[in-house]
């Protein structure tokens, strides 16, 4: 593991701006072994297409930087401040992100799969075709994101925050989303089979179309309506179609 000073990073950032601008014409491109620096300011840094997997820069600031294709698999950037950083296409698997700010963060298609991201917060993030499969999201903040085709196969989201949040033909199959808050989140469409629902709020979330085929739904808060408008276990459909649960 190198330890890097500030002096340093910036310069290999400053070349490979010049790499980037001049499409490889001049400049070099950044593709750095794994290195550790304690919270580096580097707002509005470009570090797109760059190769940092493995890297370790925790409590980095990153506000408005651009990561566009950026390989940070494995990276360690717990804590980072990065308010309307720029991921789309980014590799973040099995990366340390826990506590992040990513608040309006852009993330078409980024890989977060397997990454911890435990407290961050995406509150207002673009994450259409994201991969969050098998991530640790606990008690993170999705709020208001937009999550369009976005994958949540398998990873935990207990007592996450995704009010508001469009899941809108997103794929949540087996995820786990105990006591997480889905109030006025739209799903319609959404896979959420065999998805762990127990003690979540679900109250006027849209659901129109969504698979719940599977789910487990005890002590859940919803609105009985909505519920029907989903795809369900036969048996659960019954017993809302008689009036006898509201929960």
């Amino acid at each position: 593991m190198n330890n890097l000073q500030l002096s340093e990073i910036r310069e290999i950032f400053l070349a490979h701006r010049k790499w980037l601008e001049s499409e490889g014409a001049e400049g070099r491109k950044a593709e750095l072994e794994p290195f550790h620096l304690y919270g580096p300011p580097l707002r509005g840094f470009d570090f797109s297409q760059a190769r940092m997997a493995g890297c370790q820069m925790p409590l980095a600031d990153l506000r408005y930087a651009l990561m566009v294709g950026t390989d940070l698999e494995k990276a360690v950037l717990q804590g980072l401040e990065g308010y309307q950083i720029g991921l789309t296409s980014a590799n973040l698997r099995q990366a340390n992100l826990r506590g992040a700010f990513l608040v309006e963060a852009i993330a078409l298609g980024t890989n977060f799969e397997r990454a911890d991201l435990r407290e961050a917060s995406l509150a207002r993030a673009d994450l259409r075709r994201a991969n969050f499969s098998r991530s640790d999201l606990r008690e993170a903040n999705l709020s208001e994101a937009q999550c369009q085709d976005a994958r949540f196969d398998r990873a935990d989201m207990t007592e996450a925050n995704l009010l508001e949040c469009d899941l809108r033909g997103a794929s949540l199959e087996g995820a786990i989303l105990a006591r997480a808050l889905l109030a006025r989140t739209n799903l319609s469409g959404a896979n959420l089979r065999v998805a762990d629902l127990r003690q979540a709020q679900i109250g006027n979330a849209q659901l129109v179309g969504a698979d719940l085929r599977g789910a487990r739904l005890e002590g859940a808060i919803y609105e009985r309506k909505a519920l029907l408008a989903a795809q369900l276990d036969e048996p659960i459909r019954k017993s809302l179609e008689g009036g006898r649960s509201q929960r």
